[in-house]
């Protein structure tokens, strides 16, 4: 035997001569292939840049004096190049892509992981660097995780009920929005501008399933399902001591603005609007859903007792061509009590407004008057009739004829609007 089993390697043999020629030639195998360390893998041509001592791995379609030499070694020695076959096991770092590979079943390929070994691993970065807090990292433009063979399901588990199982959306590394459970067990959405003060947007209620909007509503046009026709929810506004900040529950949780109302408005339901000082009615606010019944009532401020209040209607400021009002286009019915209602816009349109509707209107102790240049009325509707029962019905000098459209000047609601047999078609 003149070659070692493994390298074949050249042995000097007995009464050689040039016994340096021999030596010197399993030195420079073993210099190719121990450590071996490639600059790229699957090469095709001749680098025409060789640089002595550099190591290839030759690819399947090598051409000129590569061709036939697939998966070989070439390695650049003494002003030519030397090829050495690989053997089942052989293991090669690839520079070009820092990775190792391993020469098996009759080609290179990367290391095969057992399952075990990736069990307990304390951290784990795949493309970005994990670390104690975040013991696990991705760095990639998409992550993917699929089925095997029906369901998926992605579980984040927290330790107890005080504890948080989360999801955070981050902008440059400032967290802005936060879905899952924090700090209790219902499932809540949260958001902030700075990355320091959250607000909770949805909270879903873990005991019975309701959703709430601790934040509030912020529509264009307030639609919906009413959950509950039936119930009633009254709401505090107070424009000189309200504070935006709370919910509108009760008269020490009032609210200032109409801002504020159009958030917390509850979708469905009867809804109570107290006035605990006088307000100006700058929005236009919009239903597209019934709504069973809308009060509107005065209230002194320490909400013990009726009290007239006056509620001056202005241009809207978020329409161009709309009152302050109320614009509802299903069935609404909408009862005002103690009110001064001043029409002091340059508008036109009507302060209640029934678009394809049909509702009622009902009033006690209400005056109205007007200031403004507009033809705004007090309200009107589309293409039905509103049935109005109205006691102590004040109509000032300048509203007549500003009350309803196409009703004269000279009608007295107490009398004429009392049934739906006397109402006439607007």
């Amino acid at each position: 035997m003149d070659k070692s089993e493994n390298l074949e390697l050249p042995y000097i043999m007995p009464n050689q001569a040039q016994k340096h020629v021999t030596h010197n030639e399993a030195i420079r195998q073993l210099d190719a292939l121990v450590q071996i360390s490639v600059i790229r893998r699957n090469i095709g041509e001749v680098p025409s840049d060789e640089q002595v001592g550099s190591r290839y791995i030759i690819g399947e379609d090598a051409t000129g004096s590569w061709a036939g030499k697939t998966n070989q070694i070439a390695a650049y020695q003494d002003g030519a190049w030397a090829y050495y076959k690989p053997q089942e096991g052989w293991i090669a770092w690839v520079q070009e892509e820092a990775r190792i590979l391993v020469f098996r079943e009759n080609s290179w390929q990367f290391p095969k992981t057992d399952s075990s070994d990736l069990q307990q691993v304390e951290m784990l970065g795949i493309n970005t660097l994990a670390s104690e807090q975040s013991r696990f990292g991705v760095g990639s433009n998409d992550s993917f995780f699929t089925h095997e063979g029906s369901s998926h399901r992605l579980s984040i588990n927290k330790a107890s009920l005080v504890d948080t199982s989360s999801l955070i959306f981050k902008t440059n590394w400032t967290g802005h929005a936060e879905i899952g459970l924090s700090g209790n067990n219902d499932f809540s959405v949260k958001v902030t501008s700075d990355g320091e003060n959250w607000s909770d947007s949805i909270v879903v209620s873990a005991d019975n399933g309701k959703v709430g909007f601790p934040s509030g509503l912020q529509n264009a046009e307030l639609s919906g399902v009413p959950d509950d026709l039936n119930g009633m929810d009254i709401i505090f506004i107070d424009a000189v001591s309200g504070d935006d900040t709370k919910d509108g529950t009760a008269a020490s949780r009032a609210i200032k603005t109409l801002n504020r109302l159009e958030e917390i408005f509850p979708i469905g339901r009867r809804v109570q609007i107290r006035l605990l000082s006088d307000l100006v009615w700058d929005r236009a606010i919009r239903f597209t859903y019934p709504l069973a019944m809308l009060e509107i009532y005065g209230r002194n401020a320490g909400n013990t007792a009726f009290e007239n209040r006056n509620l001056v209607i202005k241009d809207a400021t978020n329409s161009s061509n709309l009152p302050g009002c109320f614009q509802m286009n299903c069935l609404s019915n909408v009862y005002l009590r103690n009110l001064n209602i001043v029409l002091d816009t340059s508008r036109n349109q009507s302060f209640l407004n029934y678009t394809a509707t049909m509702g009622f209107l009902r009033t006690y102790r209400v005056t109205v008057s007007r200031i403004g240049s507009g033809n705004c009325s007090f309200f009107a509707d589309g293409s039905s009739f509103v049935p109005s029962r109205h006691q102590s019905f004040t109509i000032e000098e300048s509203a007549k004829g500003y009350i309803a459209k196409s009703i004269s000047a000279d009608d007295n609601p107490n009398d004429d609007w009392r049934y739906p047999s006397n109402i006439k078609s607007f």
